[in-house]
């Protein structure tokens, strides 16, 4: 499956600022797009991209 996120994000301020497009006095929109696979009806793997920078490993498990 996939899935996209999206909010805001906070705390690039001073000289990182321009290291985010779309900054504006720290608050900047993000997208967070992800990959994930259902192994059976209680366990997925998922893994989210987080730009170049970097991505994160997840997991799912309903109770």
């Amino acid at each position: 499956y996939v899935t996209v996120s999206a909010g805001i994000i906070y705390g690039y301020r001073g000289k990182y600022k321009d290291k985010v497009p779309l900054n504006v006095g720290g608050f900047a929109p993000v997208v967070i797009p992800s990959v994930g696979y259902r192994l059976n009806d209680r366990f997925s793997l998922e893994v989210q991209f987080l730009g170049t920078a970097a991505f994160m490993v997840g997991t799912t498990v309903r109770f």
